[in-house]
């Protein structure tokens, strides 16, 4: 019987973890549709709403084992939707205030610029530029070229 129970719980494991990476892959692809925080909190309750189904019908099949990938999934959508989402908000904000982390969602927050991000993204604008390279020649006259990289 011991056997047969690690052999379970393994299986289930690797279940999560599966359902954990295809959540977040999930969540960030659904975080491409919300532009302003409250579709992102549609979102994150639709995501919850879909759970609580899933979840009762592997409860209602018995399939034990298969309530790992339920929360596998539930939890990787959570995460992918908030980092897809770019900006701290709701319960993450305090969560990120408190641990330290995620600065750059903080600010994007404070300062509004992620909502313009996500407009622009979602209206098949151009990214932001975030890198500019610099080409030197021999005399010190350095010539910028923005968004480029030649190595």
């Amino acid at each position: 019987m011991t056997e047969q129970g690690f052999a379970i719980a393994v299986v289930g494991l690797m279940l999560f973890l599966f359902g954990l990476v295809i959540g977040v892959r999930l969540g960030e692809e659904l975080s491409k549709r919300c532009i302003t925080t409250r579709q992102y909190w549609l979102a994150n309750l639709a995501v919850f709403g879909a759970g609580i189904v899933c979840s009762a019908v592997v409860v209602a099949i018995g399939l034990v084992v298969g309530s790992a990938v339920v929360i596998g999934l539930l939890g990787g959508t959570i995460a992918g939707l908030k980092f897809g989402f770019g900006e701290s908000t709701g319960p993450w904000k305090v969560h990120d205030k408190a641990f330290n982390v995620n600065k750059g969602q903080m600010a994007a927050a404070r300062s509004g610029r992620a909502e313009q991000n996500r407009r622009r993204r979602a209206e098949g604008g151009p990214e932001p530029e975030l890198m500019s390279v610099e080409t030197g020649g021999t005399s010190g006259d350095a010539k910028t070229e923005k968004g480029s990289h030649k190595g």
